[in-house]
């Protein structure tokens, strides 16, 4: 694991999420949409999520949730869902998704 750094994401890392997602073969979306996606602020918290980085700053995986409001019962809470995971194939197989998985988990 040390042969990546880990970032949180941010309005300015967007791009770097969508050229992941380009690189991965994942369906695209438009980079507005992700940065339209994660911008969260009704939840008071955005950009939930964490991207890894390999030693040529290349981003090599992604780990990210969405905020929900839940009513159990008679109370509102504040939940999340899984919305975007995905390493890059040079870098599967690593334990990446478990490492921003559990650093994205933190952020509550």
């Amino acid at each position: 694991m040390n042969d990546y750094t880990f970032k949180r994401l941010t309005k300015d890392l967007i791009i770097d999420l969508y050229w992941l997602f380009k690189a991965s073969s994942k369906s695209l979306t438009s980079y507005k949409k992700f940065e339209k996606k994660y911008n969260t602020d009704f939840a008071g918290l955005s950009y939930i999520g964490y991207l890894a980085y390999d030693t040529n700053n290349k981003p090599a995986a992604f780990y990210g949730v969405l905020p929900l409001r839940a009513l159990i019962g008679d109370r509102k809470i504040l939940i999340a869902q899984s919305a975007d995971t995905l390493t890059h194939p040079a870098h599967r197989r690593k334990g990446l998704f478990i490492k921003l998985a559990l650093m994205t988990y933190d952020l509550s």
